[in-house]
């Protein structure tokens, strides 16, 4: 099954399904990080624990879909990668808020 999507993704024209594939990565990385102890005994206020924690689980479901919408339509497609860039810097600029 990988080796049919890695056939699948590698014919690919374009490097977007590498962007999405690196979100979902980083994005669940953040995510196991702000359901640890390390991060929420370093936060005072409980309801700000819980923002942070639904939005990067919509940040990653939102990456999941993304490489999901790629794997089932590999073509190219200008909207995808303007809602991906758009995920980008939303929970970029969130989290810096």
């Amino acid at each position: 099954m990988l080796a049919r999507l890695k056939a699948r993704l590698s014919g690919r024209p374009d490097s977007e399904h590498e962007q999405a594939i690196l979100r979902v990565i980083i994005v669940f990385v953040v995510f196991v990080y702000f359901l640890s102890p390390l991060y929420a005994n370093g936060i005072d206020n409980p309801t700000t624990l819980f923002a942070a924690r639904i939005a990067v689980s919509l940040v990653l479901g939102c990456a999941v879909i993304i490489l999901l919408t790629i794997i089932c339509w590999p073509g190219r497609s200008v909207a995808r990668r303007f809602i991906g860039m758009l995920l980008d810097l939303g929970a970029t600029s969130y989290g810096m808020a």
